[in-house]
């Protein structure tokens, strides 16, 4: 009960200092308060006394009605996260052929050796995402925990976020810890993963296995969160897009670390594969034509993404009865050209005809650092829903559409039809910078998380450094994004970093002071129990010290107990020791306001086990200064 409700009790020690209801648990169960946890919360005494003497039925009913009122009913960014990354797995396992190679190559590093790093590295489209997430699914009898980046999904390219996902995902492999709450800094979660793994290692009955896919798509560049060494029987897998003989950023500390498993274009056994399993089985015919076969390999050089786009033509130019061999014969050898190619023919497609909204749409997508809201695009296109809804099936196989949430399918999508728009990137680039500097007016969420980023690839320093000290900004990144609580942090650092680059100290040393102010309002708004949560005792206990003495001392016996129920035993034992010395109040009970004294005796007896001979020094310390008050 006390893990699940604890924000009840912190409530009533931080809201209901000096008043008390005298309501208890008969009143929750005979349906007499109406709960309105937006107005009021009312105050137990000594209510969870009460239930350890109650029967069972009667703690469950208490249960059910706390949680129907006090627990989380929305869904948490970790849950999001996670939804996210399995979204981005079922996409990639649709149709899979080929690899067996590399899959081979996996098989071989877990039952080969004991622990270590692998690699996997190819260029843009090469099917590093499907390859993982279908060996992922064969896996049935590892353990692995695992992270997709993707620029489809903003919340999944955090690196915090990404190490918050593993985390959960390493407490259900671990079931003999206690699940901990888990710290909200990057740097403190990456040393949580980092000692969980080095403490604890593999389970005896089943190896680790960690992968993490795209680190060329996360936020920023990081280097392995791993001990090195791994453990005996901990193996970890990443992917990153990178050329032969290239290390880009994000690779730096990663490269050296393991081996490279190379992924390139796919055989010609595998096209033949995919032929007979694409769509409703409209190319099967083809898959025995050697000739066909030889020709879409010769077309593709078996690039996987280009194959994707090929066949989806094909299929459709079967659907209509069109010549399948001759759309082939005239389909242009590379990527590059093909994409070329289709966009010069929507332009004969019936349903756009001349509309330049449609070349509208298509560039402002490709110069897109995430996905961009319905609202957004009507705003920055002359496209109205009608004519979104209405797109043909030419313009929405690049697309990924999930519920009005518009980008292209895969980053290199963007990057190739930029080179096609190149002569009306800088017109959507200039009407994106001024969409963005309407933020108050349209509160979008693109725009939020992302105006900082494109003021400085746009060098546009004095619009970026009036964002960085602009509250309103902050604050409405707050609301609008609660589940990116450090965007306003963020924000900041672009603006530091561009005044770096333009060698400016006067607004450098203006955004170190904005920052560590930022940060400072940003942990003044955690209790002590949120700040020894996001990994800092120390801070929670420099919390608890300003508060008056009776209310800083229920918060360190609070803080005890959180710690004993964690397993950090010598930092309770340490916490108890230092509420020893302080000046300890008496346990007066003064009318109606005797809940402090209910509680810190409640909190006392849970606490005892940790130590008993400090508990009853402190005990007795309290009932001393009560007697004596009396007596006087």
């Amino acid at each position: 009960m006390y893990k699940k409700y604890d924000r009840l009790i912190i409530y009533i020690l931080r809201e209901k200092q000096g008043s008390y209801t005298g309501s208890g648990h008969e009143k929750i169960i005979q349906g007499k308060f109406n709960f309105d946890k937006n107005q009021d919360i009312i105050d137990y005494r000594n209510l969870l006394q009460e239930i350890s003497n109650l029967q069972i039925d009667k703690v469950r009913k208490i249960e059910s009605i706390l949680e129907a009122n006090f627990g989380e009913t929305r869904t948490t960014p970790e849950r999001e996260v996670a939804d996210k990354v399995q979204q981005i797995i079922n996409d990639h396992i649709k149709l899979f052929v080929g690899r067996s190679e590399e899959i081979n190559v996996l098989d071989n590093f877990l039952s080969k050796n004991s622990n270590g790093i692998r690699l996997v590295i190819g260029g843009a489209g090469f099917g590093k995402t499907s390859l993982l997430a279908n060996w992922i699914q064969s896996q049935g009898n590892k353990f692995i925990a695992y992270h997709f980046f993707s620029q489809r999904y903003d919340i999944t390219r955090s690196v915090k976020n990404a190490y918050r996902h593993l985390l959960q995902q390493l407490y259900t492999y671990y079931d003999e810890l206690i699940y901990q709450q888990l710290p909200n800094d990057e740097q403190q979660l990456r040393e949580t993963l980092y000692y969980l793994l080095r403490e604890h290692g593999a389970r005896k009955d089943k190896p680790l296995v960690i992968v993490l896919d795209s680190l060329d798509e996360a936020a920023n560049p990081f280097e392995p969160p791993f001990p090195t060494p791994l453990p005996e029987n901990v193996f970890v897998i990443v992917s990153a897009r990178a050329e032969e003989g290239e290390e880009p950023e994000y690779l730096r500390g990663w490269i050296d670390n393991g081996e490279v498993i190379p992924i390139n274009r796919l055989p010609k056994e595998a096209i033949a594969d995919w032929l007979k399993k694409s769509g409703d089985g409209e190319l099967k015919i083809f898959a025995d034509d050697i000739q066909f076969v030889n020709k879409l390999d010769e077309i593709t050089q078996g690039f996987p993404l280009y194959l994707h786009f090929l066949f989806q033509e094909l299929i459709q130019a079967e659907q209509l009865g069109q010549d399948v061999q001759t759309i082939l014969q005239h389909s242009p050898k590379g990527f590059k050209d093909y994409v070329q190619k289709q966009f010069k023919q929507l332009a004969q497609v019936e349903e756009i005809g001349g509309h330049k909204e449609v070349q509208e749409l298509f560039a402002l997508l490709s110069v897109g650092l995430g996905a961009f809201s319905q609202d957004d695009i009507l705003a920055l296109t002359n496209l109205n829903e009608w004519d979104l809804v209405a797109l043909p099936w030419q313009v929405t196989r690049w697309f990924s559409i999930q519920i009005g949430v518009y980008s292209f399918s895969h980053p290199l999508l963007a990057q190739e039809f930029q080179g096609v728009l190149r002569h009306q990137i800088s017109l959507v680039k200039a009407n994106l910078i001024q969409y963005c500097g309407r933020w108050q007016e349209n509160q979008s969420r693109y725009v939020l998380r992302h105006y900082a980023e494109h003021l400085r690839d746009q060098k546009l320093w004095e619009d970026l450094y009036a964002i960085a000290r602009n509250k309103t900004f902050a604050s409405c990144q707050q609301k609008n994004l609660p589940d990116q609580p450090d965007l306003p942090l963020k924000t900041i650092q672009i603006a530091l970093l561009g005044a770096a680059e333009e060698d400016k100290a006067g607004e450098m040393a203006e955004f170190l002071l904005i920052h560590a102010q930022q940060l400072i309002e940003t942990i003044s708004e955690d209790s002590p129990l949120d700040a020894m949560r996001k990994g800092s005792l120390k801070r929670a206990l420099e919390i608890a010290d300003l508060y008056e003495i009776e209310r800083c001392v229920l918060w360190y016996l609070l803080l005890v107990w959180e710690l004993k129920d964690t397993g950090k035993l010598a930092d309770a034992r340490a916490t108890l020791d230092r509420l020893q010395q302080k000046e300890l109040p008496s346990l007066e009970i003064q009318g109606d306001a005797d809940w402090q004294c209910d509680f810190t005796a409640y909190f006392l007896a849970h606490d005892f086990e940790i130590s008993d001979s400090v508990c009853e020094v402190l005990g007795q310390k309290l009932n001393d200064r009560h007697r004596r008050k009396k007596e006087i």
